[in-house]
């Protein structure tokens, strides 16, 4: 005999039975709980009622975190855990944990720079999306990730490839990414993969600018970003923009904000193509290669600050890709050893 639960006969018109849900899939089959919806990579699961919980509920990782949903309804739940592992499994931030002033928030440091650059397309890496293996890379079947695999714990660089494989030979792109991308594996000893995809970028002459953004300026994190252009026509060949904007703001409360008068600083310095004492410096490939393909605009422009430290979070992804390349060394290590039958 069925259970009854606290919730099914209050008396209200919102009151409803286990037994009215359908909780059958479409073979006819029961629905066994917690129910696991997947879609390629992606699982979202959905959990019954229960005497703690009176709703159906989703529950998936997006952004890093646990999100849960509840639903009144199986039918709900389940249509609504269905789409969200295709979107994950997409890589769409549709399930989204970012609120409408976020988006404007990033627009506003973006779109508005993108209108006084005429033809720059922006585009923003979904924050939401999973950490792709190295096989999905390198099994890709149109042939976008040529310039090399980006580490599993970094996506920065496999988005910028797939993108500047996306637009046509006299395209334009404007891509929001975090400040170590522009900067992670340089300096050190021996191979390092985003280091170098974007060495590669550097040489084939397809990077023309990087902008470094204040701090605080985004509603999901309190860390700066940069614009990474990537221009398959540049005005200027063999040259690089680096513009050092972090002083570009004025306080606000909660968030940081860019002034009209800020935002043509910035769109001044690209658009006349000039070097700004405390702004912007221009550099060649040369000097990029001497700095060990380090495109970070406050290596090049100093604001008189004291010496950048390294974000924690920063230092997480560079140690995920230490201990990936050291994994990947062991394997091929043991690949030698086997055939030197020295294999423990």
């Amino acid at each position: 005999m069925r259970t009854s639960f606290p919730w099914e006969n209050d008396g209200t018109s919102e009151s409803r039975t286990l037994s009215a849900q359908r909780e059958v899939e479409d073979d006819g089959r029961e629905a066994k709980f917690p129910l696991t919806v997947k879609h390629r990579h992606a699982k979202v699961k959905i959990y019954r009622k229960s005497a703690k919980y009176a709703f159906y509920r989703i529950a998936y990782r997006a952004e890093g975190g646990r999100v849960v949903r509840s639903f009144k309804t199986y039918s709900e739940a389940k249509h609504e855990a269905k789409r969200a592992a295709k979107q994950i499994a997409a890589g769409k931030e549709s399930v989204a944990r970012l609120s409408v002033r976020n988006a404007l928030a990033y627009k506003f440091a973006v779109e508005k720079i993108a209108e006084l650059c005429a033809d720059l397309n922006a585009r923003k890496p979904d924050p939401a999306a999973p950490e792709f293996p190295a096989a999905s890379y390198e099994n890709d079947t149109f042939g976008r990730f040529t310039r090399g695999v980006p580490p599993t714990s970094s996506a920065d660089w496999g988005w910028v490839q797939h993108m500047a494989a996306s637009f046509a030979d006299t395209g334009k792109l404007g891509v929001v990414l975090d400040t170590g991308a522009v900067s992670r594996g340089s300096g050190n000893q021996g191979s390092n993969k985003e280091r170098d995809i974007r060495k590669a970028f550097v040489t084939e002459d397809l990077i023309e600018a990087v902008f470094l953004l204040p701090e605080n300026l985004f509603y999901n994190t309190t860390a700066p970003g940069i614009i990474l252009v990537v221009n398959r026509r540049k005005r200027h060949a063999g040259q690089m923009l680096l513009v050092n904007g972090s002083k570009q703001f004025s306080k606000g409360r909660p968030k940081n904000y860019l002034e009209p008068a800020h935002i043509t600083a910035l769109a001044d310095a690209y658009l006349k193509w000039r070097a700004v004492d405390g702004l912007s410096a221009l550099i060649t490939t040369a000097d990029a290669a001497k700095n060990d393909f380090n495109l970070s605009p406050s290596r090049y422009v100093s604001v008189g600050e004291q010496a950048e430290v390294l974000p924690l979070d920063e230092a997480v992804v560079e140690l995920r890709e230490a201990e990936e390349e050291f994994e990947t060394a062991n394997r091929e290590l043991e690949k030698v050893l086997t055939k030197l039958g020295l294999a423990g």
